[in-house]
């Protein structure tokens, strides 16, 4: 397996070491489940306001305005010009399907099939949902045309990504199959090829960075009953080269970049409860910060728009400023 380590140097950004790490700052007591960014504004999904579910919307990451909506929402995502969600069938009593806005405020139905906890992404034209039952909802055209397939997972696709022209669905680990994990992929959202990484490999997240897939996985060490963090880019979903990253990083899940840096949290297990996050430029060499969530702490999702992350989390909204002055070709 190849080891890179210079991979991010000729992309687009150039990412300049900082020896200060993330420092984070409570911003409000909204507890979206997702988060994405595009129009010069911040949207969660999948908020608990205390009466009902919302929409919280930030034009700067520290104030926040929750909009009550009717669907419960269960992942959002930004294509250039629309916010794109993904809706929970059965969830609360609501319907389900697919809903796009301009300002994360306002929604509009545009595909009502039933979907169950679904997760969405979208580059252009490109949208694609999947959720817990292996359903895919997928459409090339900025919406007008849709398709639906089913694929074989069990336990539901846990990450969604688009790029280059290709969708991408990941499975984290087949049932029965020797903790096998797999990813789905499709140029045109009807016909799929697949990818197994091998046995006792999770994948977790994935996100599509500089013409890459990148993914946040795991390697279950039977040997010592551990678990080993790896990550994996790929440009079409089937070649994809390994990182070996410290595994004092533990169980890596939730993976984001923005500013030439990746950000992911890294854990003891995979409860995602002891609130390390771990930055990096390279995949490979990694520095952490430490977010005080207490014992019951959860994070649910990592967001980076207008020069900050911005992280979900059980206990509120975090925020982190610490690049505000990035050097960008």
């Amino acid at each position: 397996m190849a080891i890179l380590r210079s991979f991010f140097v000729s992309m687009a950004f150039v990412s300049v070491l900082y020896a200060d790490s993330l420092s984070w700052d409570k911003r409000s007591d909204f507890r979206p489940g997702r988060m994405a960014y595009g129009n010069g504004i911040l949207v969660g999904v999948f908020a608990d306001t205390g009466v009902g579910y919302s929409s919280v919307v930030s034009s700067n990451g520290i104030v926040w305005t929750s909009f009550l909506q009717e669907t419960v929402f269960t992942d959002v995502s930004f294509n250039g010009d629309h916010f794109w969600a993904g809706a929970s069938s059965g969830y609360n009593g609501t319907s389900g399907g697919i809903m796009s806005s301009i300002d994360g405020k306002i929604w509009s139905m545009k595909n009502d099939q039933p979907l169950r906890f679904p997760r969405i992404t979208s580059q252009g034209s490109f949208i694609l949902a999947a959720d817990d039952f292996g359903y895919i909802l997928a459409s090339t055209n900025s919406g007008q045309t849709w398709f639906t397939t089913r694929t074989n997972a069990v336990g539901g696709l846990n990450s969604v990504s688009v790029g280059n022209g290709l969708f991408l669905v990941s499975l984290p680990y087949i049932s029965g199959d020797s903790e096998m994990g797999r990813v789905f992929y499709s140029t045109n959202g009807q016909d799929w090829a697949s990818f197994e990484f091998g046995k006792n490999i999770r994948i977790n997240g994935v996100i599509f960075v500089n013409g890459q897939f990148v993914a946040a996985a795991v390697l279950f060490d039977e040997s010592s009953n551990i678990s080993i963090p790896r990550f994996l880019s790929s440009p079409n979903g089937h070649d994809w080269t390994y990182y070996d990253p410290p595994h004092e990083m533990g169980y890596v899940g939730l993976l984001s970049y923005g500013a030439g840096r990746f950000v992911v949290n890294g854990n003891a297990d995979s409860s995602y409860r002891t609130n390390y996050f771990w930055t990096s430029t390279n995949l490979v060499n990694w520095e952490r910060s430490d977010l005080d969530l207490g014992s019951a702490g959860n994070i649910s999702g990592i967001c980076f728009g207008n020069g900050t992350y911005v992280v979900d989390t059980s206990a509120g909204i975090f925020q982190s400023i610490m690049w505000s002055q990035l050097h960008r070709l």
